[in-house]
This record gives structure tokens, sequence and C-alpha cells, in this order.
């Protein structure tokens, strides 16, 4: 249909809802560095595991709401590091490094889960959908994480070699605090 698409880099599934684990499989196979399966609802362990063998690259999964604790722990598992970049893509830079995990869709994010989150060694953790401030003990979780660009709800951005580095997060988790 019109809304999924492919070209050698990118594969967008924004209507694929459920995903088996046979198809996991092949969709964690997929060359390309981008794989934006933004449709899907709900994440199993298994499935999880599945995609976090993958090749490094940009792996989206914005349209999930919650993720439970055991999904996140097999997600972390995914290996990112430097991919050569493609001739079209290369402009001065051979190679790209290679380790976005996008959970845009995530409206709320508990300590559990941002424990298990925490353990992923990639480049950028996208959490952009959180509407509900996260609580002192999970802002100071997710201040663990080792990447280079976390961003976090509406209050966007927070590039890691600013410090303290979730100071927004951990000021509006202060406050709403009773």
């Amino acid at each position: 249909n019109g809304r999924d698409q492919r070209d050698d880099q990118t594969l967008f599934l924004r209507d694929l809802h459920t995903l088996t684990p046979e198809a996991a499989r092949e969709l964690a196979a997929w060359p390309g560095l981008e794989l934006r399966l933004d449709g899907l609802t709900s994440l199993s362990p298994e499935v999880a595991k599945i995609l976090a063998r993958r090749e490094p690259g940009v792996l989206s999964l914005d349209g999930l709401t919650s993720l439970s604790p055991a999904a996140a722990a097999a997600l972390a598992t995914w290996e990112t590091g430097w991919r050569p970049c493609t001739e079209e893509r290369q402009h001065d830079h051979t190679y790209t490094q290679a380790g976005q995990l996008l959970l845009g869709g995530l409206a709320s994010l508990n300590a559990e889960t941002a424990k298990a989150l925490v353990r992923w060694r990639g480049e950028s953790l996208v959490l952009t959908g959180l509407v509900v401030p996260v609580d002192l003990a999970t802002a100071r979780i997710l201040d663990s994480w080792p990447g280079d660009v976390l961003q976090l709800g509406p209050w966007g951005t927070t590039p890691r070699h600013v410090d303290p580095k979730v100071q927004r997060i951990l000021d509006r988790a202060t406050t709403s605090s009773p």
C-alpha cells in the first residue's frame, strides 16, 4: 500500500501491526540501514530478541505505546557499531555510526523498563513520546545510559556531553514529587 515504502537503505512498514517470530527473522536479515516498524503496536520479548540480531543501523519502533521490561532487555542486546556508508549517502564520510533505537511512541516509562534499556550500547536512544514525567528514580536510571544522544519527551534532546546529562528530566521529576 502507499504507507509502506522501501529503498536500498530504508524499509518503512507503517501498516505492519503484528510481527511473528518468522517474519521478524526475515526483517532482521534485511541489509538496509534503517528498519522502521512504526506500525507495530506490541512487541514480545521473543520478537525483540530476534530484531536485536540485525546489523547496526536504525531500528524504529515508534508505534509501540508500551514496552515490557523483558522486551526492553531483549532490545538491549542489539549490538551496534560502525557501518560502511553507501555511495549515495557517503558525502564526506566512509563510515557512519549506526545505532539508533527509536521508541518515540512510549508515553511513559517505569524504572524496571528503563533499567533494561540503559544496558543498550548505541548512539541515540529516542523516547520523544514521553508525556508522563518519569519519577526521580527512573530519571536517574536514564541518566546512566552511556550513549551520545538521549531524546526525551517534550523536553527535547539531551546531548550526552552536557552535564548533568538529563537535568531537565531530573528537575521536572523533582518538582513533580509530593
